[in-house]
């Protein structure tokens, strides 16, 4: 049963939401502050918000978002309903990608769940002869909510087959999930100026307090 996270505030600061999973699914997986806190901030409360989203995120054409927004506007029930998969899918590819991070076994459920989204996105690839070069040709959906979700299951795709799991982290402050690129392949923040440093700056504030208490 996908999770419900109450929000913190009923305005949101898109501000803190940053793009720090160097993979396009990490992205859409960090789309709620610190899950592990009750309650958490979910940025994606509505299918607006998804929108808003995929506008920030430059996944997907404007063009698609335009027409989703449009599509919203006139079936919110169905947008509604919607919004429920989008968030069953992120906690699944979230299962997923936190079990690689931590080197753990991927729950079944979570791992046929992905899979079925990624034999729809198959479904839609094909090989074709151009200029005596074969050439592989991504169709485009027919539903445009697939069409939204498409370039998040070829990210989660791309990252599962060819990615570096050695490289899959999950920031122990924010919990944020994400690719590490840098040279070692040993970052431990999602970002030193989001968690690193004030993580840091406490840890120091109360060393030098219990070393003040002694």
């Amino acid at each position: 049963m996908t999770k419900t996270y109450p929000v913190i505030s009923p305005k949101l600061d898109w501000g803190k939401l940053k793009l720090l999973g160097n993979e396009f699914c990490l992205d859409f997986v960090n789309t709620i502050w610190d899950p592990r806190k009750i309650p958490a901030e979910d940025y994606l409360r509505t299918f607006t918000d998804f929108l808003h989203w995929l506008r920030q995120a430059k996944g997907v054409p404007r063009s698609t978002v335009r027409d989703l927004n449009r599509w919203s506007s006139n079936n919110p029930k169905a947008a509604k309903r919607i919004l429920l998969h989008i968030h069953m899918y992120r906690d699944e590819l979230r299962q997923v990608f936190s079990a690689i991070a931590h080197q753990r076994r991927i729950p079944d459920r979570s791992l046929s769940f992905v899979n079925r989204k990624i034999s729809e996105f198959l479904k839609n690839l094909e090989f074709r002869q151009v200029g005596g070069k074969v050439i592989s040709i991504q169709r485009q959906p027919e539903s445009l909510l697939d069409r939204a979700l498409e370039p998040i299951t070829r990210s989660a795709f791309r990252l599962l087959r060819n990615g570096d799991h050695g490289r899959v982290h999950e920031c122990p402050r924010c919990s944020w999930v994400f690719y590490d690129t840098s040279k070692g392949g040993r970052r431990k923040w999602c970002s030193m100026d989001f968690c690193g440093s004030p993580t840091k700056s406490l840890s120091y504030y109360y060393r030098q307090k219990g070393e003040e208490a002694s």
